[in-house]
């Protein structure tokens, strides 16, 4: 193979796995792992990458419980121990 069909061939491995990098970004993941994934195996890695959670919606669905919870706590309906427990199970500290 000559220089210029080297060069061709990655210039369009790399312009593909821009496709599940930037999926997998939206999503909240990775982009740079989903890039190299696409770059060897552009099939496999937009499959992986659309089946992966939205790590930025159930972030915002976890958030959106949590502020519940801390109404309930205001409100006097739980305690703050409940409270703590709830946002280290949703929130993850």
């Amino acid at each position: 193979m000559e220089f210029a069909q080297i060069l061709g061939f990655l210039i369009g491995m790399a312009l593909v796995g821009l496709i599940p990098g930037f999926i997998a970004k939206a999503k909240g993941r990775s982009f740079w792992g989903f890039f190299f994934l696409g770059m060897c195996g552009f099939m496999p890695g937009l499959i992986a990458v659309l089946c992966v959670k939205n790590l930025k919606k159930e972030s915002l669905r976890n958030q959106a419980e949590f502020d519940g919870y801390k109404k309930l706590f205001e409100d006097g309906k739980i305690t703050e121990e409940e409270l703590r427990a709830k946002r280290k199970e949703l929130l993850n500290w």
